[in-house]
């Protein structure tokens, strides 16, 4: 029964680990003197995983530092960094996003159709995360139609369409 309180509610696991705490002399012990075990609890109570991709160089005490203050950024909104993006084109087409990730689409027209599509990737920056601001630019010799994209899968799907010339 525990096991699925925890499961259905992460946000009162950090409160049942602290009671458990409170009411055991080991237990409270064993979290106070492990920046392990605190690093795992505060990312199942933020409902995150570790990302074991992501090989930055911080130790565990280093990473749960960063992870309680993205924690506490996030619940008062307050933003660490911010990135300006210029949108000046008149053909970008509105943004998809995935993880941290922002996918502008740019189309080339001739006699009057799309023939080539540009993907302005900008990935976000967060000091807190560890993830610095990236940018680069796709370019396909054919009309992207639409696009899905999964970053944590490193997947970019693309749909092509082809416009005939007879009008159909």
């Amino acid at each position: 029964m525990v096991h699925m309180l925890i499961f259905l509610f992460p946000a009162t696991y950090r409160a049942l680990v602290w009671v458990l705490s409170q009411v055991c002399r080991r237990i409270h012990d064993a979290i106070s003197n492990s920046a392990a075990l605190q690093f795992k609890i505060e990312l199942f109570a933020q409902g995150m995983h570790d990302n074991f991709q992501i090989q930055d160089g911080a130790n565990t005490a280093d990473r749960l530092s960063r992870l309680t203050a993205y924690g506490d950024a996030l619940k008062g909104l307050a933003w660490t960094n911010y990135e300006t993006i210029n949108l000046t084109s008149p053909q970008v087409i509105s943004p998809y996003m995935s993880d941290g990730v922002l996918i502008f689409k740019r189309l080339h027209f001739e006699e009057g159709n799309p023939t080539r599509t540009w993907l302005d990737v900008y990935q976000l920056p967060s000091a807190l995360r560890g993830v610095p601001a990236r940018r680069w630019t796709l370019e396909f010799s054919f009309f992207v139609s639409s696009l899905t994209a999964n970053v944590a899968s490193d997947l970019l799907v693309l749909c092509e369409c082809e416009h005939s010339n007879d009008g159909g």
